[in-house]
């Protein structure tokens, strides 16, 4: 091993300054032989005993990997702790394993150290916790102590297990002035959209194992999310615009719950129903996230808190930026506009104002709920009812695909569907009888209706008879002659309507034809 400061000379780049003065660097340089018999070079740093430490580490290092000996655990550990950019010159140069560096360290370290590192890019803290929470689940559920004991069969069999066997959920950790009530664990089974979240979170973990160089290939790679119809817990309907009204009114009327007064509430449901934000995106707002003054008006929810990620600038009504003009004068700057405590889920909040509105929480047994985030449907029906592009509604909600919007959020109410009818013919109500008007009868002499026509005797059902301004009904030996005779249009015929120029044919009547003696019209 030689431990050295390399020089150079500044502005080396330059053709003209090649012969400027030589300056020395201020970090050392290890230079050792890998297992291979190569020269590599490695930047220390600017200390000489730590650079030292380093080199001789290395060379222990080579020397485990040309004998085939496995490192000490004291040296394992030394090995994870090396910085990353380190750590992966070494990787690259084969002498430290990605796998057998971070298989000293306990999982738990790794997924702590995975949450901090969501933190620091700008996630927030509870999407940190609700994260690294489901992998640690899913560790301390397996039993894996290792990373390598972290094998995709445990993790399915415990995904399977989850689908068909209650187990309590983890406590989170919460505030000291939250209800005892909220600090219990409740036995559930996951359903299969949950079970999928939580082998997401695992895949997040891996990658960024892989990422950080702490793994060479991720174990779960090729697992799948588990197929088949969701199994929702909840199917939610929208409210009617007069169950939306109600819900408004005795809300206002309302008590204090859980902080939060009745006038609050209304704005809180308001902006649900109105911009279709979730209640983790309403809690994030404050007073800087309006922009009432705008053309047009504006709230913009941070992209740490949407559910997608991105920043996202929404559209408000005039009439909503006018209630919430007033509403912001009792706001103090850079404070939560909805102070919802962050452990409260917003149904224990919305079901007694429900209750007061005389609305019912779910249609029949089995049937859909009106739940908080039944507003968001409803904010995606009223679109679909007032006549909005389907593309402007997935805009609105924010959703990655047009089937998202269509299908899962947007319903049909009875009364559109009984309006919808409207539009078919009434059945009940007679036809008339579509006979042309001649000018020879009046609307008195024609049958109301094809049943009442051929209800009529045979002999008076025959075509009428133009003949001087009268109506007369053929008999059926005249219809007869017509049907066996030669047409109008036959030569005899056709020769006496050249030589009589009297004769002409209305459209709508029904002539005899030209008798073929006299080239005269029978009547």
């Amino acid at each position: 091993m030689r431990l050295f400061k390399p020089t150079y000379r500044v502005g080396s780049w330059s053709k003209v300054a090649a012969k400027g003065p030589r300056r020395t660097s201020r970090r050392w340089t290890v230079e050792f032989k890998d297992q291979h018999g190569r020269q590599r070079r490695q930047v220390a740093f600017t200390d000489k005993a730590a650079s030292t430490e380093l080199g001789n580490k290395i060379e222990r290092i080579v020397v485990c990997v040309r004998t085939g000996k496995a490192m000490d655990p004291s040296l394992s550990e030394w090995a994870d702790a090396l910085p990353p950019a380190l750590r992966k010159n070494l990787i690259r140069w084969g002498l430290l394993d990605a796998r057998s560096a971070s298989a000293a360290k306990p999982l738990s370290k790794h997924i702590e150290d995975f949450k901090q590192d969501l933190k620091a890019r700008g996630n927030t803290a509870e999407y940190a916790e609700t994260t690294a929470g489901r992998v640690d689940a899913i560790r301390e559920a397996i039993g894996a102590g290792h990373l390598s004991e972290l094998t995709p069969a445990r993790v399915m069999e415990y995904l399977a297990r989850r689908r068909i066997t209650p187990e309590p959920t983890r406590a989170e950790p919460v505030a000291e002035n939250v209800p005892k009530a909220a600090r219990k664990r409740k036995l559930r089974v996951l359903s299969r959209a949950t079970c999928n979240h939580y082998l997401t979170a695992l895949k997040v973990f891996c990658r960024w194992m892989v990422r950080e160089g702490r793994v060479g290939t991720s174990p779960v790679a090729y697992l799948r999310q588990l197929k088949g119809e969701a199994d929702l817990k909840h199917e939610r309907r929208a409210l009617t615009l007069e169950e939306l009204r109600r819900l408004l009114e005795a809300t206002a009327k309302g008590p204090t719950r859980f902080g939060m007064s009745g006038p609050d509430r209304v704005m809180f449901y308001r902006m649900a129903a109105e911009t279709g934000l979730r209640a983790r995106e309403l809690r994030s707002l404050t007073a800087e996230s309006f922009d009432l003054n705008g053309r047009p008006p504006t709230v913009t929810v941070e992209a740490a808190y949407s559910k997608h990620r991105r920043r996202d600038v929404l559209p408000l009504r005039p009439e909503l930026a006018v209630a919430l003009r007033a509403y912001l004068t009792t706001k103090a700057p850079g404070a939560a506009v909805f102070a919802l405590p962050h452990w409260l889920k917003p149904i224990k909040m919305f079901k007694p104002d429900l209750e007061a509105a005389k609305i019912a929480y779910r249609t029949g047994d089995d049937g859909p709920v009106a739940d908080f985030h039944a507003l968001r449907h409803t904010f995606i029906t009223n679109l679909a009812r007032g006549g909005v592009h389907p593309k402007t509604a997935q805009s609105l909600a924010r959703h990655s695909s047009i089937t998202l919007t269509m299908d899962h959020y947007t319903h049909t109410l009875v009364e559109d569907e009984a309006t919808a009818l409207e539009a078919l013919p009434d059945l009940s109500a007679p036809e008339p009888e579509r006979v042309r008007d001649t000018g020879t009868e009046g609307p008195q002499d024609r049958p109301a209706h094809l049943a009442l026509y051929l209800a009529r005797p045979e002999a008076e059902r025959g075509a009428p008879v133009a003949s001087g301004g009268t109506s007369e009904r053929a008999t059926g030996e005249e219809t007869g002659a017509v049907k066996m005779g030669e047409s109008p249009r036959g030569n005899a015929g056709f020769q006496s309507r050249r030589e009589d120029s009297s004769w002409r044919g209305r459209r709508g009547s029904n002539p005899q034809p030209p008798d073929r003696q006299s080239g005269t019209l029978t009547n």
